[in-house]
């Protein structure tokens, strides 16, 4: 009986494998286009789109990321940085490695290195800030970044740039260069690149605007409750880690009514809460109602500092908090969630 059970099993797993062939057929031709193609264009993402459109099956979570290959540029002194690209399509996410920066001019004394990671299109600008890499003209960051609400169809469109400063002794902050490429030459699918860095060139987009990303669900019910959760937040501008919380505040034509916070999250860039907030707004018209939801970073001692903040409602100025709004107020009695950049900005 031993060796019957023996035999069995492995002939159980072996039977599972094989059921459903069709779909493990897609699956298999997909994984082999991410491995065995580098893309150079969107021709490749595309054609698993249509495989997963016809086999209903989807790309796995994570590819395998390619190891990194000192290149020439490296070693022939010139400035660069070296990174990776994957797009989710499941999250509609693309993830940015910023992994080495090689070869940086000696400018003497003490040099801390910052990177400012833009992704921009016509209608989009989205910057992330890494951390701080201490004293080294061939900074490591390691660090990954996450892009959301990028769909497929844009990404064609769009190109990605790194801009690197410099930190003096005294916190001055200057400008090293700039890389860019258009994503419709980029390998999208983890493979290693490395990018050579223009020395004196800016961009001339402002990197500070962009604070930070949270992701907000809102609802507005027929009994004039507005509810909704603060789901997480992403990328927070930082040069060191937080403890971040959110508040959110409501306002009826510009006059504060209420406010509610979540908990403190400890030394992270990327909160997590889910933690779900209510008002009621009876006697008011949704169409006055804004709110003001602000990231800070908790301070036992002293005050606690704003991060970034976002508008949603009648008072937003951003393209995102107006929609956001809409949408919530025709779907009445239905989640509407969003991301949203945080800005500097702190009028209301």
């Amino acid at each position: 009986m031993a060796w019957l059970w023996m035999c069995c099993r492995p002939c159980q797993v072996c039977w599972a494998r094989c059921t459903d062939k069709q779909e493990k057929k897609y699956a298999h031709v997909e994984y082999n286009i991410l491995k065995e193609a580098p893309l150079t264009t969107m021709q490749k993402l595309n054609q698993v789109v249509q495989m997963q459109e016809t086999a209903n099956v989807f790309l796995p979570h994570s590819v395998p990321k390619a190891s990194c290959i000192t290149s020439a540029a490296v070693n022939s002194g010139e400035a660069c940085v070296q990174f990776s690209l994957y797009y989710d399509i499941q999250r509609c996410a693309l993830d940015v490695q910023l992994i080495e920066v090689y070869n940086l001019p000696d400018i003497g004394g003490k040099c801390n290195s910052k990177v400012y990671v833009l992704l921009s299109s016509i209608k989009l600008e989205r910057w992330i800030e890494s951390m701080v890499s201490s004293n080294s003209q061939n900074p490591v960051f390691n660090q990954t970044f996450e892009f959301h609400g990028v769909l497929l169809s844009e990404l064609k469109d769009m190109f990605i740039a790194f801009q690197i400063h410099h930190y003096s002794s005294n916190n001055s902050s200057n400008i090293h260069g700039v890389a860019k490429m258009l994503l419709k030459d980029a390998d999208i699918y983890g493979a290693c690149t490395t990018l050579g860095i223009t020395l004196g060139q800016k961009i001339k987009q402002d990197p500070s605007k962009n604070k930070g990303d949270a992701l907000l669900v809102i609802t507005y019910k027929e009994n004039h409750i507005l509810e909704g959760s603060v789901m997480k937040a992403t990328n927070l501008s930082r040069n060191t880690l937080p403890d971040p919380y959110v508040q959110i505040e409501m306002f009826y034509k510009n006059q504060h009514q209420d406010e509610w916070k979540t908990s403190v999250k400890n030394r992270t860039t990327t909160p997590v809460y889910n933690e779900p907030f209510q008002f009621d707004i009876s006697g008011a018209d949704i169409n006055d109602v804004s709110l003001r939801i602000t990231v800070y970073n908790h301070h036992k001692i002293r005050s606690s500092t704003v991060i970034g903040r976002v508008v949603l409602g009648h008072a937003s100025h951003t393209e995102s908090g107006r929609d956001h709004w809409m949408h919530m107020v025709q779907q009445c009695g239905q989640p509407v969630s969003y991301w949203h950049m945080l800005t500097a900005d702190l009028t209301m």
